[in-house]
């Protein structure tokens, strides 16, 4: 997957790139420090499977760079990356045509599952933004057939702990961890780990 990655704090922009690429083999990171290098890139390069903006970078000018970047590569997701962002900014980029609205605070499981999704044509809203906009409802009311000590371990699985740090967080054994991800993943129909991660993502579940 050949992303561009745009953001001006050099440090975060490097940060995630070199995780993404360590990660997942198959990704290639692009980096653009100011929207005036996202155009120079796009123009050169028409490849780019995914665009990660960062909201507040300089020569965004809010969402025009947004509806900027998809009118140059209308075929590829577009995400929108803040470290604090506005629930009714997120709202708007939404309507806009993002494809997701990525945290900066998010792990690098989560990070990585969240652009795989957004790749995969679904669109990524964190928690925090879906339980804040009217009439959204929040993570949890979807998951309303799981027990709370299974809802848990599921958030902790995506925030991209192991079962023995899991254990260790909430204090119960690691065969119990076991037990109630097992439990979580058929009520939820996931094939595995990395699929009840999926859906929990997909419900709006950051692991904030």
């Amino acid at each position: 997957m050949r992303i561009l990655l745009a953001d001006d704090h050099h440090l975060v922009r490097e940060a995630i790139a070199s995780y993404l690429t360590r990660a997942a083999s198959d990704i290639v990171c692009v980096e653009a420090s100011d929207f005036q290098q996202v155009r120079e890139r796009l123009a050169g390069d028409d490849r780019f499977e995914l665009v990660i903006l960062d909201y507040r970078m300089p020569g965004m000018n809010g969402l025009a760079g947004l509806d900027e970047v998809r009118q140059m590569l209308p075929r590829a997701p577009v995400a929108i990356m803040s470290g604090a962002m506005d629930p009714a900014e997120a709202e708007r980029a939404l309507q806009r045509g993002a494809a997701g609205v990525i945290m900066k605070s998010l792990r690098g499981t989560a990070l990585l599952t969240a652009l795989r999704l957004i790749a995969a044509g679904e669109t990524y809203v964190p928690r925090a933004v879906v339980t804040a906009l009217p009439g959204r409802r929040p993570a949890r009311q979807s998951f309303d057939n799981l027990t709370p000590r299974e809802l848990d371990c599921i958030e902790q699985v995506v925030r991209g702990l192991p079962n023995r740090e899991i254990a260790d967080r909430l204090a119960i054994s690691e065969v119990t961890v076991k037990l109630h991800l097992n439990s979580a993943f058929k009520k939820m129909g996931a094939r595995n780990r990395s699929d009840a991660v999926r859906i929990a993502m997909l419900h709006g579940m950051s692991g904030l």
